[in-house]
């Protein structure tokens, strides 16, 4: 055949085919055309290939090809069955018809397509597939088997009663049974679950019985439930740089034991009975009741948190710095000039060590007073034995001014006035250089785990590091002429002096800074307890102060209170009715203070 001229004709009729066990109609049918072949009637064997269209042209394909093989073509007749599957029934469509050669496989499609309209018939049915129309609950007997049922049945043709999902407002009674899955993510206020919420904002009203991570580079503030339940329970932790603050509704309160440190408006802070002195350096016990200090003539120490104070036998020298053990029984001390002492006894005998004699700036000791390190105007030495064999590390030779130590005394930060800041993992054999930028450093405290540090410029802001020093991020402080500063266990509770100005206190880490109203002084030093909560400074050419504590029951009532926790802190509280929350974890303790006419709780 020509493929470009091919003619045809085509006469087409349906037939459908009943089972004979079912009486239902089939989906095949008849198609029967005649077939011209360059103008005259086609004989032979030829491949007829079938696709059923929605279109005259174009148009979507339905089904096929389907596609025929050896059909007999007699005299330009033929009649072949085709079996679409029952796609298009129904409905008016077009049949597309392609011719080959028996075997060629060289198609030509014939034009135009053929339509195909829909007959209707009368059927019937011993068992019928499909119903349409309404079945009466009289006409259905025996069985109906779950694989014999397609298709979706509405939720309004469902009997009262029955629970969907995406039902609201559903009240349920009684005991359940059975498993239930899933993760709990969208229920609220259901006491004795907790489902956890990432916050990147920096505001979020909490719901009962949910958890809060604070996940902002500034303070996330989370607000009370405004109408709790007796029990439930409400968690935050910090996991962002910022930390978080708690707020309060109308009438609330946290209910705690706590200790109080009135840092903006200090009644307490206090000039102690020490003498008026040039004093170089004070050092706390843990607990703060125990004070040493060292000046230009004498080294003076307190067992009453700065009540009282008592010379010791240390001779009359130009004492640089000063360190004391944890428990505040074993002190260590250096001169500018001279050599390093140690005691025992919390100062009442003073022993000369093997240190030579240098223009010594600072010392640190470890919390068990086992370890010490101090440094000078060229070079750093550490000891491991209470002081009694001392050697000198591998350190650059720097302008070196101040140390620090963690509780274990095996991490170690310098600083370089002039330069820039150096820590050492293993007690000072080996130094690395930190990132933190070239200046006039003066001072550097530790955490007990010497993660968090701390520094001060003379005549510039104070920097923090969270990394043990990898990293260092310039704080809100303002420029001073810092000269000291001194840090919590923990290092989120921080207090800096600077010389002919105030003292400064921060109570997340450093993010933040308020001014103490203790007087503006020479100060020179300053120590803290090891919660943070006890404080003590020296005056070079003036007295000693310190900050006491006093006991709070509860946050100030109302939205005027609120809690807060830095980075890497947490706290759950509980809801126990009269609109009283209680703690009932928290790392370390609360620490409740003043600032802005607020309650904060750390």
């Amino acid at each position: 055949m020509n493929k470009h001229s091919r003619k045809y004709l085509l006469l087409a009729c349906l037939l459908t085919f009943l089972s004979p066990s079912l009486f239902a109609q089939g989906t095949a049918f008849t198609y029967q055309g005649a077939l011209q072949a360059n103008g005259t009637a086609a004989a032979g064997s030829y491949d007829l290939a079938f696709t059923l269209y929605d279109a005259p042209t174009n148009g979507m394909v339905l089904a096929g090809p389907v596609t025929n093989a050896a059909v007999d073509v007699s005299h330009g007749w033929f009649t072949t069955l085709v079996d679409f599957g029952g796609a298009g029934a129904g409905a008016s469509n077009w049949l597309e018809i392609a011719v080959s050669t028996n075997g060629a496989n060289a198609f030509t499609t014939l034009i135009p397509r053929q339509p195909i309209t829909p007959v209707p018939g009368a059927l019937y049915a011993l068992a019928a597939s499909n119903v349409l129309g309404t079945v009466s609950v009289g006409q259905l007997t025996g069985t109906i088997a779950s694989t014999n049922l397609s298709g979706i049945l509405a939720a309004a043709q469902l009997p009262a009663g029955i629970l969907t999902n995406g039902a609201s407002g559903v009240t349920l009674a009684g005991a359940l049974a059975g498993s239930f899955n899933g993760n709990g993510g969208a229920l609220t206020n259901v006491a004795g679950t907790l489902v956890w919420q990432s916050v990147t904002g920096t505001n979020q009203q909490a719901q009962s019985n949910n958890g809060y991570l604070a996940n902002n580079t500034a303070v996330v503030t989370i607000t009370l439930p405004a109408s709790p339940s007796v029990g439930d329970v409400v968690r935050v932790s910090g996991i962002g740089a910022g930390g978080w603050l708690i707020a309060q509704n109308a009438g609330q309160t946290v209910l705690r034991t706590v200790v109080y440190t009135n840092w903006s408006q200090l009644t307490n802070w206090n000039q102690t009975g020490a003498p008026d002195g040039a004093w170089s350096s004070i050092a706390a016990s843990s607990d703060g009741t125990k004070l040493a200090a060292a000046a230009n003539g004498g080294i003076y120490t307190s067992a009453d948190a700065g009540t009282s104070w008592t010379r010791t036998s240390a001779p009359g020298t130009n004492w640089n710095a000063i360190a004391s053990s944890a428990d505040g029984t074993k002190l260590a001390a250096v001169v500018a000039g001279g050599g390093i002492y140690t005691s025992a006894n919390a100062g009442s005998n003073w022993t000369p060590t093997s240190a030579p004699s240098e223009a010594w700036k600072s010392i640190a000791a470890s919390s068990d007073g086992s370890r010490l390190a101090a440094v000078y105007d060229g070079g750093i030495f550490s000891a491991a034995n209470y002081g009694s064999i001392w050697v000198q590390p591998i350190a650059p030779g720097e302008a070196w001014v101040s140390i620090a130590a963690s509780a274990d005394g095996t991490k170690l930060a310098a600083v370089v006035s002039g330069g820039g800041i150096y820590t050492s993992i293993n007690a000072g054999s080996v130094w690395t250089l930190t990132t933190a930028p070239g200046t006039n450093w003066n001072a550097i405290a530790a955490s007990a785990d010497g993660t968090k540090l701390a520094a001060v410029v003379a005549g510039g802001g104070i920097y923090t590091s969270t990394n043990a020093g990898s990293t260092w991020s310039v704080s809100s402080a303002p420029s001073e002429i810092w000269v000291s500063i001194a840090a919590s266990a923990d290092g989120t509770e921080l207090a800096a002096v600077a010389n002919g100005g105030g003292i400064y206190t921060s109570t997340n880490a450093g993010s933040t800074w308020t001014a103490t109203s203790a007087p503006g002084e020479g100060w020179s030093s300053i120590a803290s307890s090891a919660d943070g909560a006890k404080l003590a400074a020296v005056v070079y050419g003036g007295g000693i102060y310190t900050a006491q504590i006093n006991n709070a029951t509860s946050t100030t009532p109302g939205p005027a209170g609120y809690l807060t926790g830095a980075q890497n802190s947490a706290v759950e509280l509980q809801y126990i009715g009269n609109n009283q929350w209680l703690p009932l974890s928290y790392p370390n303790f609360l620490k409740k203070s003043k600032k802005a006419n607020k309650s904060e709780f750390v």
